[in-house]
């Protein structure tokens, strides 16, 4: 009997876990994109990462600045980005500027 409380106990800690991200995403204000990066022998990589549009300027949320695709884009800026149908060409710039950083995210 005690197995089943604690398989229940898990479902419930899951549950309350789903809905958290399911909160957290909603009030992040950022839209989720594909992002095309290549490595150094040119093979292509897609990364789904969130997007976020700031006074006109799109921004890719990096947690990690050791995340593979983040340092494919260091490596290389020319990136590709799909949002639903559209593909588009760009040149990213990562940015370091902590007050830019904590107002994105």
């Amino acid at each position: 009997m005690r197995w089943i409380w604690n398989v229940l106990g898990g479902l419930i800690a899951l549950a309350a876990l789903g809905l958290a991200v399911i909160f957290g995403v909603s009030e992040a204000g950022g839209e989720i994109v594909t992002l095309e990066t290549r490595d150094a022998g040119g093979e292509a990589h897609e990364t789904r990462l969130w997007l976020v549009e700031d006074d006109g300027a799109l921004w890719l949320r990096s947690g990690q600045p050791s995340s593979g695709w983040y340092q494919r884009l260091v490596a290389d800026p020319e990136v590709r980005v799909t949002r639903g149908e559209d593909t588009r060409s760009y040149r990213a710039e990562p940015v370091l500027d902590a007050a830019v950083r904590d107002r994105i995210h």
